[in-house]
């Protein structure tokens, strides 16, 4: 009987030393937090390599500016405006908004008294920057031509340094030199825009606009 006894006892305790149920010991905490901590910094590590960067475009525009109006006359056949564009601020999101900027001019031609038997004399029409001559155009009635414009100064910072500007003139000259009398007056307005590109953490290319520029915009009359 003892035997049997002890027999069973021992088969008992294998048993229960081998079943799955029974608790293990568990590892010490400083493993633990150890895994932890490792297992964050790789992800936080895969993330800022792996994600993706794409194109946003900014486009910014200010329409239908009013540039004024001269009148040429035998005493003064020809006149220049002057436009000054001052970028006071960066834009929305802390980007610049001064890249690839340009200018539409849109210009009517009227003439009126004219000395009898004269005709309509021709309006020569030239925007310029003062990086350059631009297109210099003979109308009649109307005249309708775009300008690259180029801003210069901080205009990274714009609003701390003051100095992002850029600047372009509109000349008109009649080709009679006034000589056929009466009155040739010139109206004119003009668009500005310009068009940013900047790489942002995003699932795909975006764009912003367009949107009025934080810019002063100022025309000299002559």
């Amino acid at each position: 009987m003892k035997a049997g006894w002890l027999q069973f006892g021992r088969k008992r305790a294998s048993v229960t030393a081998a079943s799955p149920d029974n608790a293990v010991t568990a590892p010490p905490a400083w493993l633990l937090a150890t895994a932890i901590v490792c297992s964050t910094a790789a992800l936080l590590g895969t993330s800022d390599v792996d994600e993706p960067r794409y194109p946003r475009t900014y486009t910014f525009a200010r329409s239908g500016v009013d540039g004024g109006f001269v009148e040429l006359t035998r005493d003064q056949p020809a006149a220049t405006f002057i436009v000054s564009l001052h970028a006071d601020d960066l834009a929305a999101d802390g980007v610049p908004s001064t890249d690839e900027a340009s200018a539409l001019v849109d210009g009517t031609i009227t003439t009126t008294g004219l000395d009898e038997g004269k005709v309509a004399p021709y309006v020569d029409v030239q925007l310029s920057t003062p990086e350059g001559a631009g297109t210099q155009k003979v109308e009649l009635e109307h005249f309708n031509q775009a300008q690259p414009i180029y801003f210069t100064g901080d205009c990274e910072n714009p609003k701390a340094s003051g100095s992002c500007t850029a600047h372009f003139a509109v000349a008109v000259s009649r080709q009679d030199q006034g000589e056929s009398g009466g009155v040739v007056r010139f109206d004119w307005t003009f668009d500005v825009t310009s068009k940013v590109l900047v790489d942002v953490a995003s699932q795909e290319a975006s764009s912003v606009g367009p949107v009025d520029p934080p810019w002063t915009i100022e025309v000299s009359q002559p």
